[in-house]
């Protein structure tokens, strides 16, 4: 049963009132958080992105790579923690106070084209991921999205993740959780141009740049990764985590 708690106030001398400082009594206001688990059963179609797992975990060389969906209040202040950290602000231009960033999270949360997750290594959050539908989000407006195409985004925040060799074993873990639990036959995504590791490693992966798209925050290098080409690839990497 949802919190309320009751106010009354005063209509004084107005057009609106019988009698001078009339009492108005009983007016609701809602007090419970945003729930996130409500606005899922009540506002959420069976989309593409909304059936993915909640969690996800592959292993890669001895390492344990999860996903964990987002979790909301409970994860925001972690999350306010790393968008405010000085090498992820250029990029993800996210800095705001924690009650700005609630109010986009909860936006975000309650939007069904997409899901959020938390990255972790070894039992440990090291970042934030976003899983979101090609044809339905704006990215569509900048290439022609088949209705499967799921693409991501990923932060990696804490500095034992940055610049220690995971973002190949990452980007398997993401590609593997989409093609494994989705119709999608291919992964797209739009970096900025700028962000050179990704540039580095994306080919090896499977991920093919097609061209530049000009965005109103980044000039972007649209990438697709076909399922196929991905899986003859690495498809021994899937097979190891199978017998485990």
């Amino acid at each position: 049963m949802k919190n309320v708690r009751f106010f009354s106030f005063f209509i004084a001398n107005t057009k609106y009132s019988t009698h001078p400082n009339e009492r108005i009594e009983m007016l609701e206001v809602y007090t419970d958080s945003f729930n996130q688990d409500q606005c899922s059963k009540i506002n959420r179609l069976p989309t593409l992105s909304q059936g993915l797992p909640n969690n996800y975990i592959y292993r890669e060389n001895g390492v344990e790579f999860g996903l964990v969906q987002i979790r909301y209040p409970e994860h925001i202040e972690l999350l306010h923690r790393w968008m405010n950290m000085p090498h992820v602000i250029p990029q993800w231009q996210l800095n705001k106070s924690l009650s700005e960033l609630s109010v986009y999270f909860e936006k975000m949360l309650a939007d069904d084209h997409q899901r959020l997750y938390l990255v972790s290594i070894n039992g440990e959050w090291v970042g934030y991921a976003e899983v979101y539908e090609g044809a339905r989000d704006r990215l569509s407006g900048y290439y022609t999205a088949d209705k499967n195409d799921l693409g991501w985004h990923l932060l990696l925040a804490e500095v034992q993740a940055v610049g220690k060799g995971y973002l190949r074993a990452i980007m398997r873990l993401l590609s593997f959780f989409i093609f494994e639990h989705s119709p999608a036959k291919k992964i797209v995504g739009e970096p900025d141009a700028s962000v050179k590791p990704y540039e580095v490693v994306a080919q090896e992966l499977n991920y093919m740049p097609q061209y530049q798209i000009v965005m109103p925050e980044k000039t972007a290098m649209l990438y697709f990764c076909d399922k196929e080409g991905f899986y003859c690839k690495f498809a021994h990497y899937l097979n190891a985590n199978i017998k485990e």
